[in-house]
């Protein structure tokens, strides 16, 4: 396992699974059968923290590990590795958008951690869990209390274990999630002051997935804002090679980023390709911000196109229960249309108005 390590400290993802699949193959010929289960326990939880990084929480192979490690946690009974398998399937649910299962998950996991108040891992996971659950159903004020609660009850020498339970830097995560929120709720002070504390916990981080996601994560506070030249710098600002070589990331990276050069330079480069990426590592539930942007990106040269997309983001708003990026996709709408249909205009201003004030997503209730 020295040479998984090393390739794991590192951020050699692919290499770390093709030996991990290796010792797979031969642990039935070297350990009896209890020896082997609980070998086969860390082998996955280590598989999944890989498949993770490179390939999204919504991945095929992390749903393909979820179901054998849920097999493993039937045979063995063990509390630490049943309460990470629960975080890693609500995980799994919650990206493909799945809000009213993960909501089930969510309440599974506090009532496990509930019984076990002396492990603060599981305590800031289960609260983590809880923020970003809330996050995606659009409370964000339930939400920040969550997400502060578990960034208050992590420590540092806990650190390693939440990356090698949960595959995730929880301080990194939740710091990222916390500057959304404020961002999302109107209060930029607090925003800016997250932000800076995620710049700082990033210049320390080890993790290569964390690193990411703070990377993108920090991005989109300036897409959300829709300050492209902002949006450059924050990309630029931090280390991209580390991003490269996670393809689910990198398709996320290279979303923002073409939609920031073309507002910023007029380079307008497809992006159709890394959305059926993303989509396909990571599940559905970023989909329609993302066809926002890049309708967003053709309004001045293919407007019927942005006008065919923007009209059936609408429509799928109206109908359905709003989620986080709700108020941010009508925003784009808004933009569209505030120069080439003044009536939809209004239609999709009041709409937003409406989950705004259900929301408490302030930050564009004078920016429609």
């Amino acid at each position: 396992m020295e040479a998984f390590e090393h390739d794991y400290k590192h951020g050699n993802y692919e290499s770390c699974i093709a030996k991990l699949n290796n010792i797979l193959d031969y642990l039935p010929r070297i350990a009896e059968r209890k020896e082997s289960l609980n070998c086969e326990k860390d082998i996955l939880s280590n598989l999944i923290s890989c498949y993770i990084a490179l390939y999204g929480y919504g991945s095929r192979e992390v749903a393909e590990g979820i179901s054998r490690a849920t097999q493993l946690s039937e045979a063995l009974q063990d509390n630490t590795f049943i309460f990470s398998l629960l975080w890693t399937n609500w995980s799994n649910v919650i990206v493909n958008g799945n809000i009213i299962q993960a909501q089930r998950f969510a309440s599974e996991i506090v009532d496990l951690a509930e019984k076990h108040p002396e492990d603060k891992v599981i305590f800031v996971e289960a609260f983590h869990c809880l923020g970003v659950t809330e996050f995606n159903a659009g409370q964000f004020e339930e939400s920040a209390r969550f997400l502060k609660t578990a960034l208050q009850e992590f420590q540092e020498k806990n650190r390693r274990t939440h990356i090698q339970n949960y595959g995730n830097d929880a301080e990194v995560l939740l710091l990222s999630w916390l500057s959304w929120g404020n961002l999302i709720s109107g209060d930029m002070q607090q925003s800016e002051f997250y932000r800076n504390k995620l710049l700082a916990a990033l210049d320390e981080c080890t993790h290569d997935s964390s690193y990411a996601f703070g990377y993108v994560f920090n991005a989109m506070n300036f897409v959300f804002q829709d300050q492209p030249n902002e949006c450059i710098k924050a990309l630029n600002t931090l280390d991209r090679t580390k991003v490269e070589k996670l393809p689910f990331w990198r398709s996320w990276g290279n979303i923002v980023r073409k939609w920031a050069e073309y507002h910023s330079h007029g380079k307008l480069i497809s992006m159709e390709q890394d959305i059926q990426d993303f989509i396909a590592f990571q599940g559905n539930i970023w989909e329609p911000f993302f066809h926002a942007l890049r309708a967003d990106m053709k309004a001045n040269v293919r407007p019927e196109y942005s006008a065919k997309v923007f009209d059936e983001l609408m429509e799928n708003i109206k109908f359905r229960r709003p989620s986080f990026h709700s108020v941010p996709v009508l925003y784009f709408c808004c933009k569209y249309y505030r120069n080439h249909d003044p009536q939809k205009l209004k239609e999709t201003q009041a709409l937003a108005q409406t989950i705004i004030e259900k929301q408490g997503a302030f930050y564009w209730k004078d920016k429609l």
